[in-house]
C-alpha cells in the first residue's frame, strides 16, 4: 500500500491519481486522516473520495501547538506553522468519527490500526503507552467502530 505521508501524493486527489495511474490490484491507498486534516481540507469528503481505493487506514490523534521564531531585529516573534503533539484518541483536533464514517459510506470495510509513531504527551514509558492503547480501544467502542 501507499501511505499519504510523503510529498508525491499527500493530497487525496494526487493520491487517487497515483493509484489509478499505477492501476495494479496490489497498489492501494493506506489512507489516513492526519494528512488531510493538516492540509485543512474536508476530511470526510477526502475519505469518501479515497474509500474505493483504500486497503488500510491508521489513526492517531494530535493537538496543534503554536510555534514562533524570535526576530532580534524586530524585537518580536514571527509565527510559524504549528507543530503537532500526539495525544490520546478523542483529545485532538482530527474528526475521526466523520473520517471513519465517510470511509465506510464510500465502501471501505477494512481494519483500523492505531499508531504511536510520534512523541506522546506523557512520554514513552510502558505505562503511558498502555494508557494510550487502552484509550484507543475504549474510543473505538464509544464511536461504534469496534
Amino acid at each position: 500500500g501507499v501511505q499519504n505521508h510523503h510529498d508525491l501524493a499527500s493530497h487525496h486527489d494526487s493520491m487517487a491519481d497515483l493509484i489509478q495511474a499505477v492501476n495494479e490490484p496490489n497498489c492501494r491507498a493506506m489512507f489516513d486522516a492526519w494528512t488531510p486534516a493538516l492540509h485543512g481540507v474536508d476530511i470526510a469528503a477526502a475519505a469518501r473520495r479515497m474509500a474505493p481505493l483504500t486497503c488500510h487506514t491508521t489513526v492517531a490523534d494530535y493537538q496543534l501547538r503554536a510555534r514562533f521564531h524570535y526576530q532580534p531585529n524586530a524585537v518580536n516573534f514571527l509565527e510559524q506553522k504549528a507543530w503537532t503533539q500526539a495525544v490520546p484518541m478523542g483529545e485532538g483536533f482530527i474528526d475521526y468519527r466523520g473520517f471513519l464514517s465517510a470511509l465506510a459510506e464510500g465502501g471501505y470495510s477494512g481494519g483500523v490500526a492505531y499508531e504511536m509513531c510520534s512523541p506522546l504527551l506523557g512520554g514513552g514509558v510502558v505505562e503511558n503507552l498502555d494508557r494510550y492503547a487502552r484509550r484507543f480501544l475504549a474510543w473505538m467502542k464509544e464511536t461504534g467502530c469496534a
